[in-house]
């Protein structure tokens, strides 16, 4: 498998003004292409200290991704817990 360069770049350095609010760098809205009126959820880890901000249909998608990582993670854990079952069953029925 070809490894893979990291895809996080600094854009620059913003202040939060008094409402609150910040800039996203010229450079970041051209390259990210965002445009006025676009959606952003603003995540962040308060115990690291990181905020950022993620288009609302990526996130959307990367929730649906998790989602389905999640559910395939269930359904091979529901089959191995079956497997599980038959094999104790074998057991059971092999020492009678």
């Amino acid at each position: 498998m070809a490894k893979r360069e990291p895809d996080l770049r600094v854009f620059g350095l913003v202040k939060i003004g008094e409402k609150g609010q910040i800039v996203i760098p010229a450079g970041a809205r051209a390259e990210l292409n965002l445009n006025p009126g676009d959606e952003v959820i603003v995540v962040g880890s308060p115990n690291k200290g990181i905020v950022g901000v993620v288009r609302e249909e990526v996130f959307r998608d990367m929730l649906n991704q998790m989602q389905r990582h999640f559910e395939e993670g269930m359904a091979v854990g529901n089959h191995f817990a079956n497997i599980g079952k038959e094999l104790d069953n074998l057991k059971n029925n092999s020492s009678n």
